[in-house]
């Protein structure tokens, strides 16, 4: 979780707005947000490895810009496509 927590918000901006355990040995949930986006992090095993989610934006060219400057692994930059 704690890697999760520094790859989201500190190369993707992201707050921890909060997180939870039931009790020790439990898994954690993590809630982090950017503006009007809010996702929840889960070490949960029965939780999808590897999910995909789709986040529209209006300045993708800047967010990305940002996202590099940040470190982030962006293997292919935003590309117009029909």
């Amino acid at each position: 979780m704690k890697l999760s927590c520094e790859f989201y918000c500190g190369i993707l901006g992201f707050i921890k707005e909060w997180e939870h355990q039931f009790e020790p040995g439990f898994p954690r949930l993590l809630l982090v947000c950017r503006g009007p986006i809010r996702l929840f992090l889960t070490e949960h095993p029965e939780s999808a490895f590897g999910a995909l989610i789709y986040i529209y934006v209006s300045e993708v060219d800047s967010l990305a810009r940002e996202f590099r400057g940040r470190g982030a692994p962006i293997d292919l930059g935003p590309i117009t496509q029909p």
